[in-house]
């Protein structure tokens, strides 16, 4: 099985990226956003596709109609603002899950948020509400 793993450079990525690769019936995939980021990779003997999520739907979707199966393990990280926050976590994870959908890839895993579906904790945790906004409305577009 073809697996793309958005979000692969990321430290859930890398583990995932390694686990992918030692198994025998997946060829993992790291779909990274910078040319910077592949010898990482080439170490673990993993392919790259150097792609990034603020591009428009049709370039995600001209990456992953290749695969059987998408992880989505992206995130903006801790150092950037709300905006990217919306723009990685939420966007982009909607244009992956549409586009997959659009191909007929039938595997997405998303990796989650411990509470994304509780909005009694969203404000407890200071600055995070809009990172459990995000990954609560992709939750909810990837079981739509």
């Amino acid at each position: 099985m073809k697996v793309l793993i958005i979000g692969a450079h990321g430290k859930v990525g890398q583990r995932i990226s390694k686990a992918m690769r030692a198994a025998e019936d997946v060829e993992p995939t790291a779909f990274i956003r910078k040319e910077e980021q592949k010898p990482l990779f080439e170490e673990m003997g993993v392919d790259t596709v150097v792609e990034s999520l603020e591009n428009t739907p049709e370039a995600i979707g001209e990456v992953i109609k290749n695969y059987d199966a998408v992880v989505f393990t992206a995130g903006s990280g801790g150092k950037t603002g709300h905006d990217k926050t919306m723009e990685i976590d939420l966007d982009g994870a909607i244009k992956s899950i549409n586009e997959a959908e659009k191909h007929g890839v039938k595997r997405f895993v998303m990796v989650g948020a411990s509470h994304s579906d509780d909005r009694s904790y969203w404000g407890k945790v200071d600055g995070m509400k809009p990172y459990y906004t995000a990954k609560h409305y992709a939750d909810l577009e990837l079981k739509r």
